[in-house]
């Protein structure tokens, strides 16, 4: 554990003091979860770059990462890991709290489906393009379904 710089200030969390000190406390708590390590670095691109929130567009996030994948953690990340796990439905995103849970949801949902794709069976890819099959069938029966309600409903009133 390098810790090159000394703080001069503490820091306040959950009631806590933390002084540089206690450094390597804080960073062996994070180290239990390194998606945490993941968020802060995000977090401080934020702050180094001056973003002002909200923040109005998945594009907003991808702008402050490098053009490579980087690794923190343990993990690698990249551009399309932030497009394919954060939903353009979350935006806009009010607030650096706010960004905080975002990030946290969106690498817990890259690290899940990194374990389910280690657990696929051999024949994933076929199983995967029924499942769409059936998905596209069951959400056609539903609309078809829905618009004949609503018919049968104009008819009655």
């Amino acid at each position: 554990m390098n810790h090159d710089c000394e703080a001069k200030e503490a820091i306040v969390s959950f009631g806590l003091v933390f002084e540089s000190a206690d450094w390597q406390s804080l960073e062996i708590a994070v180290r239990l979860v390194p998606e945490l390590a993941i968020v802060a670095y995000i977090l401080k691109r934020i702050h180094l770059k001056e973003i002002k929130f909200p923040l109005e567009k998945r594009g907003s996030l991808v702008a402050l990462m490098p053009a490579e994948s980087i690794e923190i953690a343990g993990y690698s990340i990249c551009i399309t890991d932030i497009e394919t796990f954060i939903a353009e439905e979350v935006f806009p995103i009010q607030s650096v709290n706010e960004l905080a849970q975002v990030l946290y949801i969106a690498f817990n949902r890259c690290k899940e489906s990194a374990y389910w794709a280690t657990q696929a069976p051999p024949n994933a890819e076929a199983a995967l393009r029924r499942y769409r099959c059936n998905q596209k069938r069951l959400n056609t029966a539903m609309a078809f379904k829905m618009e004949s309600s609503t018919t049968n409903q104009q008819e009655v009133e």
